[in-house]
Parts: C-alpha cells; sequence; structure tokens
C-alpha cells in the first residue's frame, strides 16, 4: 500500500474512531475490503497519530491539572481504547521528560 492510500484510510479510520466506532470493528471492516493485517495495524497507527495531533493537547493539560478525562464531555466522541492509548502516549512522554 502507498503513502498516499494509507493516509487516506488513516483520515476516515479517525473519522470513525471520532464516532465511536470500535477499532476491533475497523479493523473487521478493512479485512473485509481485502487489505492486509499489517496495512490495516500502519492505518490504525496513523489514525491514532491523527487523533492524538488533535486530543493529545487536552490531554496533558488534564493531566497536569488532575481532572477526569474519562466521562469528560471532550473526550466524548473518541472509544474508550482510543483515549486510554492517547492517555497512555501522554504519560509516557512525562516519563521521558523526567
Amino acid at each position: 500500500m502507498d503513502y498516499k492510500t494509507k493516509i487516506r484510510y488513516a483520515e476516515e479510520v479517525a473519522k470513525q474512531l471520532q464516532k465511536r466506532k470500535s477499532t476491533d470493528l475497523i479493523k473487521s471492516e478493512l479485512k473485509t475490503e481485502g487489505l492486509y493485517e499489517n496495512d490495516i495495524s500502519n492505518i490504525i497507527v496513523s489514525a491514532r497519530n491523527i487523533l492524538g495531533e488533535i486530543y493529545q493537547p487536552k490531554i496533558k493539560e488534564y493531566l497536569l491539572e488532575d481532572k477526569k478525562i474519562h466521562g469528560s464531555e471532550e473526550f466524548d466522541l473518541l472509544d474508550a481504547e482510543v483515549v486510554d492509548t492517547l492517555i497512555a502516549k501522554e504519560i509516557e512522554k512525562f516519563a521521558l521528560q523526567e
């Protein structure tokens, strides 16, 4: 799969993840379209990176202010698994900075 195609899929997957569609369902649909497992994994990672660019600053702010992230209106559109992944990434960044 070329880069342009992967990004097109990743942008669509990011939109689906913002509509609380589960990662497992998205993976299943991509597999049904005939995509390879490796391509699907790369698309999911890229989609999470796209969402990270949008939500990471807000998650950082919430963590620094010790605010509740799960159940917050700002993150309500995202699937819980995606929120957990973004939180873990941000915590990892904090650890690396320490």
